[in-house]
């Protein structure tokens, strides 16, 4: 498809990688199946579109890849081990990227978004308003009472901070991963 895309439309000097959703699994239920499709879902999609940009970049001396990934704090979402494994892998080879690419000015970042109100998000509340047996605006209301801003990110909060990544605006910005979680979880 890279190939394809650049012989159309000229060389790819952006990459905006966004990984799949991986099923989430209580520990006990995690087998090695569920190991390898939250590894496809949440690693492997970075690995293969990164592999397939990165050379051109590199030759050209030119480009940018913003990674969006979600993932909390070490020690939450313990129910989903497998796609944390995926998430914390993809987050190394970022940082393992960053190094290797500076030296031919490709810059590398990530954006760490929270809940965003997204189609998977709305899902998430309706089964919570009906396990809990209440409005679907009360669930919304509580998990957004939990974050200091006070709402979910837009899809469009999201999208503003990879353009601005992948702009000259942020020219010397390299290796960076941004928190976009409303203030959730303090970031140093």
């Amino acid at each position: 498809m890279a190939l394809e895309t650049e012989r159309a439309l000229g060389p790819i000097d952006i990459l905006v990688n966004s990984a799949g959703a991986a099923k989430r699994y209580l520990p006990e239920e995690l087998n090695a199946q569920a190991w390898h499709a939250a590894m496809d879902a949440k690693y492997f999609t970075y690995i293969h579109a990164m592999d397939a940009v990165l050379p051109s970049m590199r030759s050209r001396r030119r480009g940018v890849g913003c990674q969006h990934h979600r993932y909390r704090r070490q020690g939450g979402d313990t129910d989903s081990p497998a796609g944390r494994c995926g998430q914390f892998g993809a987050d190394a080879r970022l940082r393992g990227a960053r190094k290797r690419l500076r030296k031919v000015r490709v810059r590398i970042n990530a954006v760490n978004p929270g809940a965003t109100m997204t189609d998977r998000i709305r899902e998430a509340l309706l089964l919570e308003a009906k396990a809990k047996g209440v409005a679907v605006d009360k669930v919304l209301e509580d998990g957004q009472s939990r974050v200091p801003l006070g709402r979910y990110a837009d899809p469009e909060d999201i999208a503003r901070v990879a353009l601005f990544l992948a702009s000259d605006l942020a020219a010397y910005v390299t290796g960076a991963i941004i928190p976009m979680d409303g203030g959730l979880n303090p970031i140093i």
